[in-house]
């Protein structure tokens, strides 16, 4: 595989495929922040609305 260099060649758009383009592995943990979160927004909304 060559070696990419720095250097921006303006008449070639970038091209990468997904797994080049990802930034970064997606854990499974992730996966449980993001229902977490969404659950803990849902019960602070309900409270606020019973609350008010």
């Amino acid at each position: 595989m060559e070696r990419e260099t720095h250097v921006v060649d303006r008449e070639q758009p970038i091209v990468k495929d997904a797994t080049d383009a990802r930034q970064g592995a997606t854990r499974q943990g992730v996966i449980y922040v993001l229902i977490g979160g969404m659950a803990l927004a849902t019960v602070a909304f309900l409270a606020m609305f019973l609350v008010h």
